[in-house]
């Protein structure tokens, strides 16, 4: 049985069956609020990064080519983040990493609001940026990590929605704060949208636990039981038995010890198709959705107002919202899953694409926009589930994290690519969009397997055999 075959085939792991008779319960929606709350902040920087390019022309008088620097230079900084959370994670484990970057997060937010020019603003927005490129894969790993096998799709997808809230947040304080995008009271709104993660850091820091999976992968097995225990206990479920613990001291270290060897792993045998067809999976959506939100109000704004463009993002954010459950329902269909969820999408991407680089009566223009958002809002939900899915807790943060790395540099080349479209045509940015679409199709079509048919990880030993 090659590699592949082992991570769709292979029997539940015992952390999988300890954890799946243990039931969802309160401990899975603590790591999902605790951890979501970044993702929260992931959506609020993407409409901040947004907003301040043309808030912040304003105040400073910046060139054109200062606020594509400025929004290229606040994506590289998530991009940076996400590469070494991989390393970083499989190095010192999920909760150091959580704990450190999020209260890096929370000095660098507070700091940002209070710079007196462009250059230090961009700086230490380049740190926070950093600090949350660490903060949401890690905390999107810990999410899949801690969830059981009939509902893990639906937790991470559920932290993805909070992603949405954070977005809609960010664009009701611009109403309140900078409605006609006139930089009034951007500080305050800087600070306001960073209140989730501040709360959320002063409980992570007390509440939050080592991933189950990655201390049983690096010989804390005793940890690894004291954890699952007390899952068991919040969970209202048994205690560990000693079968089920003799079970989790079997599990071997992994053979991947150092970076290196994961990087091997990722790009070597089955692996490697999986990774090059994820990078590119990742780089079209991200290019899709980023791009789509940070052009969307300078299309909108070329025959409206800024203040009418605000109040047309609120209501297409609010109408999204509820729509955002699209994902949670057809990836644990049958007929559907995560892969035939990205190919249906991706086709609907492509029309809805087309159709806004037409002409239209505002009412049309609006609605076709807002598929567009939305279908670029769902594929980057499913992509989370299933690219985690793909890889074994060894190689999970390194894998998933150098996905991730591909949708920011997507989101840092889309600025400059689509504002200089817009310059020539304030639609062409939409065929740009249609023919990434296109090439997200075809390649969706190629994806090898459905992710959700087992097991995280391909352990020899399963509880039923001991």
């Amino acid at each position: 049985m090659d590699i592949e075959e082992a991570i769709f085939s292979h029997p539940n792991s015992s952390i999988d069956r300890i954890l799946s008779r243990i039931g969802f319960g309160r401990y899975q929606l603590m790591v999902l609020c605790l951890c979501g709350a970044f993702l929260m902040a992931e959506g609020a920087e993407l409409l901040i990064v947004t907003l301040m390019s043309s808030v912040l022309q304003k105040e400073w008088n910046l060139s054109l080519e200062v606020v594509e620097f400025m929004g290229g230079i606040l994506f590289l900084g998530t991009a940076i983040g996400t590469l070494i959370a991989g390393p970083l994670g499989n190095a010192f484990g999920r909760r150091k990493c959580m704990v450190f970057s999020s209260l890096s997060y929370c000095i660098f937010a507070v700091t940002s609001a209070f710079m007196p020019d462009i250059w230090t603003f961009v700086c230490t927005r380049l740190f926070l940026s950093i600090s949350l490129g660490v903060l949401v894969p890690i905390g999107t790993t810990l999410i899949v990590e801690t969830g059981i096998e009939n509902s893990r799709g639906l937790s991470v997808l559920a932290g993805q929605m909070l992603y949405q809230v954070g977005t809609t947040m960010v664009i009701l304080l611009g109403l309140a704060l900078v409605p006609n995008l006139d930089p009034l009271y951007w500080r305050e709104l800087l600070l306001l949208a960073a209140w989730p993660a501040f709360f959320s850091t002063i409980f992570l820091v007390f509440l939050l636990d080592e991933s189950p999976r990655w201390l049983a992968m690096n010989d804390q097995h005793d940890k690894c039981v004291k954890i699952l225990n007390k899952i068991a206990r919040i969970n209202n479920a048994r205690r560990i038995t000693v079968e089920e613990i003799e079970a989790v001291k079997l599990i071997e270290k992994s053979e991947a010890e150092n970076h290196l060897d994961r990087l091997g792993l990722v790009f070597g045998g089955d692996y490697l198709r999986i990774t090059l067809q994820g990078f590119f999976l990742w780089w079209a959506i991200g290019f899709l959705y980023y791009g789509c939100v940070f052009i969307l109000p300078r299309t909108l704004g070329s025959d409206s107002s800024d203040g009418d463009v605000l109040t047309n993002l609120a209501i297409m954010s609010v109408i999204q919202s509820p729509l955002s459950l699209i994902p949670m329902f057809l990836i644990e269909q049958d007929k559907f899953g995560r892969k035939n969820t990205i190919v249906l999408v991706s086709v609907f991407h492509l029309g809805t694409s087309l159709l806004c680089a037409f002409k239209w009566t505002n009412t049309l223009y609006y609605s076709f926009v807002m598929g567009l958002q939305i279908c670029g809002m769902v594929n980057s939900d499913v992509i989370v589930p299933y690219t985690n899915e793909l890889y074994s807790t060894s190689v999970r943060t390194t894998g998933y994290s150098l996905c991730f790395t591909f949708m920011n540099i997507a989101a840092i080349s889309s600025p400059f690519v689509l504002l200089t479209l817009h310059q020539m045509n304030p639609m062409y940015p939409y065929y740009a969009f249609a023919g990434v679409a296109a090439l997200n199709l075809v390649n969706g079509c190629f994806l090898k397997k459905e992710s959700n048919l087992g097991s995280l990880d391909t352990f020899i030993v399963s509880i039923n055999k001991i």
